[in-house]
């Protein structure tokens, strides 16, 4: 009996070491992928903090950082800046400016004159002298295209008046019985006439004299210079 006894001990002791060691071998895989589970945790949380810290090389907090730039900048630009301009400027250049020009108007051409109060340019086109109508459409084929010039105030008419011009220009204003029009469509509320003038009959088209810079009406089919004005 005594014998027996012992030996149902010694199963029971055994089966109960083999029940720890299984149960020790069941926990050691959850352990291992709860240190898993960290450590891609700690990887993520790394990725964050450096994602946090910053837009692709850029500002802390830009989320919508240019690449490279201030959060609100366009790409290595300032921060309300075109590509690499000032704040309001064209590429490079002045704030209201586009190439060329103080006040985005490009004057190019040879013997081109900017107006600084109102940011136009003049400039009297090449060539043969033409008819109204041809040098309406020669000013309209520049580029950037232009127009015949419009003289709407006195100001502009001082500084179209002290132009170096070599010979009488057409002007943009045409018309019938008195009822002329700028070729722009702006209002006629100033005039410049010499005295006496207008004095045509039927169709008419204006010229600026090269002599005293005041205006004269003339057939439109005459020959004269061409005066352009690009805005």
């Amino acid at each position: 009996m005594t014998t027996h006894r012992w030996s149902h001990a010694l199963a029971a002791l055994a089966l109960s070491a083999s029940g720890c060691l299984m149960n020790w071998g069941a926990l050691e895989p959850v352990g291992a992928a709860t240190g898993g589970a960290a450590g891609a945790v700690g990887a993520s949380g790394a990725s964050g903090a450096s994602a946090g810290a910053a837009g692709a090389g850029g500002d802390p907090s830009g989320g919508g950082s240019g690449a490279g730039g201030d959060p609100a900048a366009g790409a290595g630009g300032d921060w309300a800046g075109g590509a690499g301009g000032d704040p309001a400027g064209g590429a490079g250049g002045d704030p209201a400016a586009g190439a060329g020009g103080a006040a985005g108007v490009e004057c190019t051409e040879p013997g081109a004159a900017l107006d600084p109060a109102s940011g136009h340019c003049y400039f009297r086109l090449g060539g043969p002298p033409r008819s109204w109508m041809s040098a309406r459409d020669a000013c309209a084929g520049t580029t950037p295209p232009s127009h015949l010039a419009t003289v709407t105030s006195q100001t502009e008419q001082d500084f179209v008046a002290a132009l170096p011009l070599p010979q009488d220009c057409w002007l943009g204003l045409s018309g019938a019985d008195g009822s002329l029009a700028w070729v722009t469509g702006e209002a006629l509320e100033f005039t410049a006439w010499a005295p006496g003038q207008p004095n045509g009959s039927g169709f008419v088209c204006a010229r600026i004299d090269s002599s005293d810079g005041l205006w004269r009406d003339e057939s439109c089919g005459k020959q004269q210079s061409t005066l352009c004005e690009r805005e």
